[in-house]
């Protein structure tokens, strides 16, 4: 999908389909590029992909993998290249922009053309009037909406249509590959929006093949709310996926449990209702708290909490798996006085044991929530 040239590496970044369920991928050893001179730069490292005989498992049909292979630099009169694999893998004559200048001190890409660059420029106009606050960086669009970061990126491999992507990352370094490959199967089978998972994270994002600014306009809102569904629900489907393969949910099980005892808050609904402490364990994450009722006209008579609430981590959405001490919604649980209070314990999915800062919605911002919970 793209050749990186820098003074010290030429990095190949690629994508690769499986047209089958049950299959596997692997890089096998002896890679290397050949240079319009005849010279052979073999494979220095291979990013995201295991070397063989390790493989990485895939497990259905139309998924996914995005792997870098990295070459020392080539010879700075290289006008083309062909990569070889001892596997009879090969792409012949790959055609250069231009003579690698390994004396530059930054890396060089493929500009985009007068019409990608007037698509980047409209769809960043776009972004401005919805009131996002787009930057651009190396032909990249960033914006930022509900704590999570999107990008948009416009191909320069492609111009009638151009290719299009808009999407989010997110950060999965103690999650298990072939498990977040399962995943995959399990949430891209018929959503618009693809989960694809890379060594330490995974993006999920829509693909568009685009003339002009029209069609984003009109998909925007509903890609953005599609990107938003398919984060929430994979906790859920990679749960699921562990079980099925039977291995460990994180791949940092072994790790002692984390316990914080009334954890700084940034914001917060209600400031009757405090938490007492957080535990992240193999199994749980769980949350203890207290909500005081206070005297008077504004003093509660009960309190529930909706099945609907979960945390989130990196803008994934981990969902709540039972209450202890409080009733769930619409059966409530009174407070026993004026005055008095009510503990309670909510348990959720297990998140990353390195989190360092989480939020608490229950359903959305409809109940309690609390923002910047750091632990």
């Amino acid at each position: 999908t793209e050749i990186v040239l820098s003074p010290t590496a030429t990095t190949c970044k690629w994508t690769v389909e499986s047209l089958t369920d049950d299959t596997y991928v692997c890089m096998t050893h002896g890679v290397y590029l050949e240079t319009d001179k005849g010279k052979k730069i073999y494979l220095a490292e291979c990013k995201h992909l295991p070397m063989e005989p390790e493989r990485l498992t895939i497990y259905f049909k139309g998924s996914k993998i995005r792997y870098e292979t990295v070459f020392p630099a080539l010879p700075s009169d290289t006008k083309q290249i062909s990569y070889i694999s001892s596997s009879t893998f090969y792409v012949k004559d790959i055609v250069l922009p231009h003579i690698v200048d390994t004396s530059a001190n930054t890396e060089q890409k493929v500009d985009l053309n007068a019409t990608q660059t007037r698509l980047l420029n409209d769809i960043k106009q776009f972004l401005i009037e919805e009131k996002l606050n787009p930057s651009v960086e190396n032909n990249i669009i960033y914006f930022e909406q509900k704590d999570v970061v999107y990008q948009v990126e416009v191909s320069p491999s492609d111009n009638a249509p151009m290719y299009v992507t808009l999407g989010a990352s997110y950060e999965a370094a103690e999650y298990n590959q072939n498990a977040l490959l399962y995943t995959a199967g399990i949430l891209n089978k018929y959503k618009a929006v693809k989960m694809y998972p890379f060594g330490g994270g995974m993006s999920i994002q829509s693909e568009m093949l685009l003339k002009n600014i029209e069609p984003f306009r009109f998909a925007f809102h509903r890609i953005l709310s599609n990107i938003e569904a398919v984060s929430g629900e994979f906790s859920v489907a990679y749960d699921q996926s562990c079980e099925a393969l039977k291995i460990k949910k994180l791949t940092k099980d072994n790790q002692s449990d984390v316990t914080v005892s009334f954890p700084s808050i940034t914001k917060k609904s209600d400031g009757k209702c405090f938490i007492r402490r957080v535990k992240i364990t193999d199994e749980y994450t769980i949350l203890e708290f207290e909500s005081f009722n206070n005297q008077g006209a504004s003093s509660y008579q009960w309190c529930s909490i909706d099945q609907n609430t979960y945390l989130k981590v990196n803008g994934i959405n981990y969902k709540m798996l039972k209450a202890d001490g409080i009733r769930i919604a619409p059966a409530v649980t009174y407070y026993p006085s004026q005055d008095s209070s009510v503990k309670f314990t909510l348990y959720f999915q297990p998140i990353p044991k390195s989190t360092k800062l989480f939020d608490f919605y229950e359903n959305g911002k409809k109940g309690w929530w609390f923002e910047g919970i750091k632990l």
